[in-house]
C-alpha cells in the first residue's frame, strides 16, 4: 500500500523534503508565572485611551522549500502481452539517507505536528495540513498608559497603569486559524512546503473573538511586526521513470 502510494504521489510530480526541513519546531514558547496587575484607577467622568499593547504570539504558515537535486524514486514498466492486456510494475528505487517521504493524511496532503503553550505551564499539540496557518496566542498580555475600562460593579473608570508594561493573564481560547490561502497549482498536497515558525508582536488580530474586560485588547495601540523572518530551505525533487515492453 505505501509503495503503491508513492508511485501516485511521484506521477504528480510530488517532491519530498529533508527529514530535518519539514519537522515544524515543537518547543513549547516560554510559560512565565501570571503576575498582578499594578494599576491606579479614578472615577473620572471621561478617560481618553492613551496606551500601548504588548503581546508576542506565535505565527505557524507554510513556506515554499527550493528544490535543489532531482532522484528517480521509482520505475514504473507497463508489460504488454500479445492480448492486448498490461500490467504495471512499480519499483521503488532506495532513497538517500537525508531524504525522506513527509508525513501525510489519509487525503495525500502532507501534515506536521506542533505543540505550543495554550496556558500557563499547560502545553497542547496539533496536527496541521498544508496548506491551513495557526496562531497561538499567549496566556497573557502587558499594557501602560491610561485605558477607560469599568470596574467590578460595572461603573466606568479609568485604570491608569505604571510606566513599565503591566502583565494580565487571558483566560480565553487563544488560538485560531483563519482561512486556508489556496494551495499552490503545482504542489497541491505541499510537498515542497515546509511548516515554518514565526514569533511576532501585534496587535489583538481577532476582533471577532470577545474578551470581557480586556478593553486594552481593543483600545490600545501596539506596532505589528514579526522580526525573525523565514530563509528558504532546500529539497529535492523525486522523479519517476516509466517505460513500456511486450511479450
Amino acid at each position: 500500500m505505501l509503495f503503491s502510494s508513492l508511485s501516485l504521489v511521484l506521477l504528480s510530480g510530488i517532491v519530498a523534503a529533508d527529514s530535518a526541513s519539514l519537522s515544524p519546531s515543537t518547543s513549547a514558547p516560554a510559560t512565565p508565572s501570571p503576575t498582578t496587575l499594578q494599576t491606579s484607577t479614578t472615577s473620572a467622568a471621561k478617560c481618553k485611551a492613551s496606551c500601548k499593547l504588548g503581546m508576542e504570539f506565535t505565527l505557524y504558515s507554510w513556506t515554499a522549500l527550493e528544490v535543489t537535486t532531482e532522484i528517480v524514486a521509482a520505475t514504473i514498466l507497463y508489460i504488454v502481452d500479445s492480448s492486448g492486456a498490461t500490467e504495471t510494475v512499480t519499483k521503488r528505487n532506495p532513497l538517500p539517507s537525508n531524504i525522506e517521504l513527509p508525513p501525510t493524511n489519509t487525503d495525500g496532503t502532507q501534515i506536521a505536528t506542533l505543540t505550543y503553550a495554550a496556558e500557563f505551564n499547560v502545553t497542547t499539540t496539533k496536527v496541521l495540513a498544508y496548506p491551513t496557518s495557526f496562531v497561538a496566542y499567549p496566556a497573557e498580555y502587558s499594557w501602560a498608559g491610561t485605558l477607560p475600562t469599568t470596574d467590578a460593579a460595572g461603573d466606568s473608570t479609568c485604570s491608569t497603569g505604571t510606566a513599565t508594561m503591566n502583565t494580565v493573564p487571558l483566560h480565553v481560547p487563544t488560538t485560531t486559524q483563519g482561512a486556508p490561502p489556496p494551495p499552490a497549482s503545482d504542489d497541491p498536497k505541499g510537498y515542497v512546503w515546509s511548516l515554518a515558525t514565526e514569533t511576532c508582536f501585534t496587535d489583538w488580530v481577532q476582533p471577532t473573538l470577545t474578551v470581557p474586560n480586556h478593553a486594552a485588547l481593543d483600545l490600545c495601540t501596539t506596532k505589528p511586526h514579526c522580526p525573525q523572518g523565514i530563509s528558504a530551505q532546500q529539497t529535492a525533487l523525486l522523479l519517476t521513470e516509466t517505460s513500456t515492453s511486450h511479450r
